[in-house]
């Protein structure tokens, strides 16, 4: 188990460059390496965006499965970027976990979920403006997209 774990961490790829435009800015800035976390409640699909995320060169530092789980993990990792989906079963829903998290920290979201209807949209619109909204199953280039979306309207 160890040599597969450095043989994962030795093979990593440097990050894909993600170019967007800050406020006022005209040339666009290179996002770098980011410290993400995942709040997701299916461990599938948890592990797969992680790996999705490690592949493109950002670092994953918390796994969260629940909205409670994921402000804890906010408030103790501080990462960069909250990959949040929305259905998170009891408790508070990826939306209010979303707002409770950036309340205290600097954080861009991006919500990653099954439902992308009006209500949904009109919902993280009023509630977490400028935070994108990616249709699962996600691929590379949506999270790229929704990468450049979050920082360029965010914050």
């Amino acid at each position: 188990m160890a040599s597969i774990e450095i043989l994962r961490a030795t093979s990593r790829k440097p990050p894909l460059p993600v170019r967007t435009t800050g406020p006022g800015e005209d040339a666009p800035t290179d996002l770098g390496v980011l410290k993400v976390l995942i709040v997701e409640d299916e461990s599938v699909i948890a592990w797969a965006l992680q790996s999705l995320l490690e592949d493109l060169g950002h670092e994953v530092v918390a796994v969260a499965s629940s909205g409670e789980a994921a402000v804890a993990a906010a408030a103790k990792h501080h990462p960069q970027l909250v990959m949040m989906d929305i259905n998170l079963g009891r408790g508070p829903d990826g939306i209010e976990a979303a707002q409770r998290i950036l309340s205290n920290g600097s954080a861009h979201v991006i919500f990653v979920s099954a439902y992308a209807d009006e209500g949904t949209r009109a919902r993280i619109a009023e509630r977490v403006p400028g935070a994108p909204l990616v249709a699962k199953p996600v691929s590379a280039r949506s999270i790229q997209s929704a990468l450049a979306t979050a920082f360029a309207r965010q914050h």
